[in-house]
């Protein structure tokens, strides 16, 4: 009996990066002009993926 089998696999569906505000870039104090501007994104953040794998077994 042979059979095929189909699986894909996918990782951050909505592609959606973490943003982070430095503490120490003046940015988080309230009242600043740049107040809530985000300069920076995750640096372990990882796209989206996806993954698929076909196994025949025999």
């Amino acid at each position: 009996m042979t059979d095929l089998q189909f699986t894909a696999q996918s990782f951050n569906v909505s592609n959606t990066p973490s943003y982070i505000i430095p503490l120490g870039s003046g940015n988080a104090q309230l009242g600043n002009a740049a107040f809530g501007t985000v300069t920076n994104y995750d640096p372990n953040y990882n796209p989206r993926q996806y993954q698929f794998a076909l196994k025949f077994q025999f």
